[in-house]
């Protein structure tokens, strides 16, 4: 059995409060081609102590907690992620690879639906 494989889900939580706060998945025909690519969360609201989660396991966890703003606890924000999927488990993979998921970097920029 293959762990770590597509479909992958992910999303953000808020351990206070036990709080899903959004999440997505990413499918086999979500991978355009080789390579790291952007994949997007619905837009967050993100409270104190939040995290993005990777994998049915959560292994990696990234604190975005610092984004939010205690002051406009609805603000709505979008979270990025820049992944790569290799080896020969995985859409385009080169089959002379390891299969190897690699999350480069999560970015968070306040959602366009932002209300001032």
């Amino acid at each position: 059995m293959q762990k770590y494989k597509l479909p992958m889900g992910w999303g953000a939580y808020a351990p206070t409060g036990k709080r899903f706060l959004g999440s997505a998945t990413i499918r086999p025909e979500d991978v355009p081609g080789p390579g790291y690519h952007w994949y997007r969360l619905p837009p967050v609201a993100v409270p104190p102590s939040t995290y993005v989660y990777f994998f049915w396991s959560w292994i990696i966890q990234f604190p975005i907690e610092s984004v939010g703003d205690a002051a406009r606890p609805e603000e709505k924000f979008e979270v990025w992620a820049r992944i790569k999927f290799e080896g020969p488990g995985f859409p385009h993979g080169n089959p002379q690879q390891k299969n190897a998921i690699c999350v480069e970097r999560v970015i968070v920029v306040r959602s366009p639906t932002r209300i001032p």
